[in-house]
């Protein structure tokens, strides 16, 4: 539970990133249109809208720096800040390297796009003694195929970027499929 538990909130720090980011650019838009507004009856409404979406930007930006600063009071007592920076790069890398390309012309396929959506939520956790992958079971049975498709590539690919750890099996928990590797 408690690996889940790193996962949810590494992703949770990540998308409240996103949106308080995007709130603060809204906000910005919303005060340079208040200045350049010809009509003064709107002002009323553009102030509110100004304050709520600062607002809201305030609370993403604060839960995101909550759960970081939890983290890395977390890893000073227990491991490192490196580790921590090298999780952080580690599950951007592997995100990309498991997301799969456009094969229709179309459009993706509804597999593909459901694979994609799920891999975008993979995480590696680095410690001292031991790295763990882990990737976001898709909930229909042919992207869970692609998964399961991948798995032999992926152990390789943690292999290559962590050459003193050696990798055991897959697990799967909370619908999470699992790779650890420990330190050798």
């Amino acid at each position: 539970m408690n690996k889940i538990k790193y996962v949810k909130n590494f992703n949770l720090a990540l998308s409240s990133l996103f949106w308080g980011l995007l709130f603060s650019v809204m906000t910005i838009l919303l005060s340079m249109l208040m200045v350049f507004n010809p009509f003064q009856n709107l002002m009323l409404v553009f102030d509110n809208l100004v304050f709520y979406s600062y607002l809201t930007s305030s609370v993403f930006i604060i839960i995101c720096f909550t759960l970081v600063v939890i983290e890395l009071t977390n890893r000073i007592r227990k491991d490192s800040i490196y580790n921590f920076i090298h999780s952080l790069h580690m599950s951007l890398r592997i995100r990309d390297f498991l997301e799969k390309e456009n094969d229709l012309e179309d459009g993706m396929s509804i597999k593909v796009r459901k694979f994609n959506k799920s891999v975008k939520k993979a995480v590696i956790n680095v410690n001292n003694t031991n790295v763990c992958l882990y990737i976001k079971l898709p909930i229909n049975v042919e992207s869970q195929q692609l998964v399961k498709n991948i798995q032999e590539e992926l152990k390789e690919q943690m292999a290559s970027d962590f050459p003193r750890y050696f990798f055991s099996d897959y697990s799967k928990e909370e619908g999470y499929l699992i790779l650890v590797g420990s330190k050798s």
